[in-house]
């Protein structure tokens, strides 16, 4: 009689265990299907009222679209281009100054030359052979100065007073004597 209680309690403890299993496994399935039945109602929903609201007559212009895309880059351009006229009234202004203030008399012609350039007018040239001396009076113009530093196809050139004289200059013995303004 003990080995049939020890079964039968066997078998009560085995069948419990067996239902929960089966009712916890059951309602698992069950939520897991209802869960992944809403959700797949939930992204129909969502995509149909997207699609209806998107697609709707007059919702979309594409000549409104181009217009509005038009203005856009019209206004960036001209945004830049403004930026552009700044950046070179600024350079302009930098490369007058700082020609005006370096260019001083006892400056020897090398540095003269990196601060000016090769581009300007011979007025007049005086030899000694004697003394070995060498007299020049030039005219730096301020097209000649901007066609050094930045060329003759640059937006500074183009804007800039070319004909303007900044100074003459007379040189001897490749040292600047003197400055006229």
């Amino acid at each position: 009689m003990v080995k049939l209680q020890l079964y039968s309690r066997f078998d009560t403890k085995f069948q419990y265990r067996l239902v929960t299993n089966y009712i916890c496994l059951f309602s698992k399935t069950i939520r897991n299907n209802l869960m992944l039945h809403l959700m797949h109602i939930f992204w129909i929903a969502g995509f149909m009222a997207l699609a209806l609201t998107a697609c709707r007559k007059g919702s979309w212009n594409p000549d409104k679209q181009f217009a509005e895309q038009r203005r856009v880059h019209e206004e960036v351009i001209r945004q830049s281009e403004i930026e552009k006229s700044k950046i070179t009234s600024k350079n302009l202004a930098l490369i007058e100054s700082g020609a005006l203030v370096h260019i001083q008399p006892g400056i020897l012609i090398s540095e003269l030359n990196k601060v000016m350039g090769y581009r300007f007018e011979v007025l007049a040239t005086a030899m000694n052979p004697g003394a070995g001396s060498v007299w020049e009076t030039r005219r730096y113009r301020v097209g000649h100065l901007i066609a050094s530093r930045f060329g003759h196809n640059s937006k500074e050139f183009e804007i800039c007073d070319q004909e303007r004289v900044l100074f003459k200059l007379t040189l001897a013995n490749d040292v600047v004597r003197t400055v006229e303004y």
